[in-house]
């Protein structure tokens, strides 16, 4: 599919919820942390491979929530807990949690799909608000110029569709944005709600991002015992990208029930950046 394809496609599905421009707004200058996670099989709980980015275009066959079949995107959650959810793990599963992060400060910019009934406490939430503002009433400055009316319904209808299972729509305006020609429409990520919770947001990260900002932190071998992960196994990524396991120790502990905030506030001495 070509992008004139998906732009034609955009334009009907943007007529369905009332839209007539495309938006992106920016993050404040800062530090990202993203979770994602992967089912091992049986016989690859300590796989020596990475395979925890996005996948090669030959694997990504199919339309998923954000991406059409070849243009594969990373897919995140910010917590492992949301990952639990999304899965619906059962009890004694096993799961990869690979932790990425940015060790540089940047600016992401992105499309904050998220409905009013999103957390409020949440730190997301300030951007959709920020957002709510400026579809209806306008002026900040880090949306640019709003070139016609628009109400947020429409927009929280979009969050909504991404809780849906048509992923032949969201995938189409998800490349839109993720893959546009035009720089000042083109986004980094889409945010949008977690299917399960109304606390937690997931995300699609384009590969571009990816390649450029983001970096693995380590990979976890976790079992989800009585609702909570254990982890078993710790996987640190060596100079050649592969992986080697040891034991856990400490700081992945304390790193883990932090919540990997050092990572995103630059404070911790374990980590490079």
């Amino acid at each position: 599919m070509t992008f004139d394809d998906v732009f034609e496609a955009y334009i009907a599905i943007s007529k369905k919820y009332g839209l007539n421009a495309a938006f992106s707004c920016h993050t404040d200058l800062e530090r990202h942390v993203f979770f994602r996670g992967r089912a091992p099989a049986p016989t690859e709980l300590r796989p020596l491979e990475n395979v925890f980015s996005y996948p090669p275009p030959q694997f990504c066959r199919s339309y998923g929530r954000a991406n059409l079949p070849r243009q594969p995107v990373l897919y995140a959650a910010e917590t492992p807990e949301t990952i639990a959810d999304e899965l619906r793990l059962s009890d004694e599963a096993w799961l990869h949690i690979a932790v990425f992060y940015t060790p540089e400060p940047v600016v992401m910019k992105v499309m904050p799909f998220l409905h009013s009934g999103f957390t409020a406490e949440n730190e997301w939430s300030e951007l959709r608000d920020a957002f709510k503002t400026f579809v209806e009433e306008g002026g900040d400055a880090r949306f640019g110029v709003k070139p016609v009316p628009l109400r947020f319904t429409r927009i929280e209808a979009l969050a909504m569709a991404f809780r849906g299972d048509d992923y032949a729509e969201t995938a189409i305006l998800a490349h839109y944005w993720l893959n546009n020609p035009r720089p000042e429409l083109k986004a980094d990520a889409i945010v949008y709600p977690s299917v399960r919770r109304d606390d937690a947001c997931n995300f699609a990260i384009a590969s571009g991002f990816v390649d450029a900002h983001l970096r693995l932190f380590r990979v976890f071998l976790c079992r989800f015992a009585g609702g909570r992960f254990q982890v078993e196994s710790t996987g640190e990524v060596s100079v050649g990208g592969s992986l080697w396991w040891r034991e856990p120790n400490e700081d992945d502990r304390g790193h883990w029930y932090a919540g990997f905030a050092a990572l995103g506030d630059g404070e911790c001495d374990s980590i490079e950046g």
